[in-house]
């Protein structure tokens, strides 16, 4: 079971990271179209996709952060998980299944041993 925690781990970090890059891409694209229109309009658009571009930041932290505690181990790692796994379920299609999955190690015997 360790193995599906390093897993789980991963994903959540992976899954932060490229939320991460939304985010800055949703801030490349608002700097690009500001740049381009100009003006007050430029402005408005880059104030709006730069709340956009924090929103998915925010969303995206604590996914880096609960996998980063997955792969070490931490024991509020798991209580982090299981929260972030729920929260997943109502983001589908991979949300859910990673929901599912999430459950399915951390709630195990076996996947309770390795935090303590």
């Amino acid at each position: 079971m360790r193995t599906h925690v390093n897993v789980l781990g991963w994903l959540y970090v992976i899954l932060g990271l490229l939320g991460l890059m939304a985010a800055a891409a949703v801030l490349g694209i608002g700097a690009l179209f500001s740049f381009l229109a100009g003006g007050g309009d430029g402005f408005i658009a880059m104030g709006i996709l730069g709340i956009v571009a924090t929103i998915a930041a925010a969303l995206a932290l604590p996914n880096l952060i609960v996998g980063i505690g997955l792969v070490q181990r931490a024991g509020w790692a798991r209580v982090g998980g299981l929260i972030l796994g729920f929260l997943n379920l109502f983001n589908p299609p991979l949300g859910t299944v990673l929901g599912i999955y999430t459950f399915w190690v951390l709630l195990s015997d076996d996947g309770r041993a390795p935090f303590g």
